[in-house]
């Protein structure tokens, strides 16, 4: 079963019941296994039919670039400290569900929290993507709000 997020960071259920963990202490533990490519939590909604859509929305990306920052400094702490491969890179998602104006906020915010520490940007599944030209506008926002060098993915 996928994680899911609170406030705190990641929201792990487990045979033990739920677990939470960190976004400092995921980046930390990542970083000390040696993995290569590191994505530090990030916070989605997707809206059921009454609740308010973009206050929850919102609320999700302020989460998601707060754990980007919070990534970002263990990060630059696991590489003063040689616990991580100098190989390794972070990367930081770029959530807002199918919502351009946030889309492009989280592109902005995540970038900005992350700094240098960012390697690369990972678009997190958009709603509704089959839509058409949905998904070609979302990611030419996210592009367009990071910079050309760095990559972009897109997740499944």
């Amino acid at each position: 079963m996928p994680p899911f997020s609170s406030e705190k960071g990641l929201l792990l259920r487990t045979s033990g019941g739920n677990r939470s963990l960190a976004a400092k202490a995921y980046v930390e533990r990542a970083a000390a296994l040696g993995i290569d490519i590191v994505l530090p939590p990030a916070s989605e909604y997707t809206p059921v039919q009454g609740q308010n859509r973009t206050k929850q929305t919102r609320r999700a990306v302020e989460r998601t670039a707060k754990w980007a920052k919070e990534s970002a400094e263990a990060w630059a702490e696991a590489g003063s400290a040689g616990t991580r491969p100098a190989r390794a890179q972070l990367w930081a998602c770029v959530t807002g569900g199918g919502d351009i104006t946030e889309r492009r906020r989280c592109a902005q915010l995540v970038h900005e929290a992350g700094g240098d520490a960012l390697a690369g940007f990972v678009v997190t599944p958009v709603p509704h993507a089959a839509e058409e030209g949905a998904l070609a506008e979302i990611l030419q926002v996210v592009a367009s709000a990071l910079p050309a060098h760095l990559p972009l993915m897109l997740a499944a």
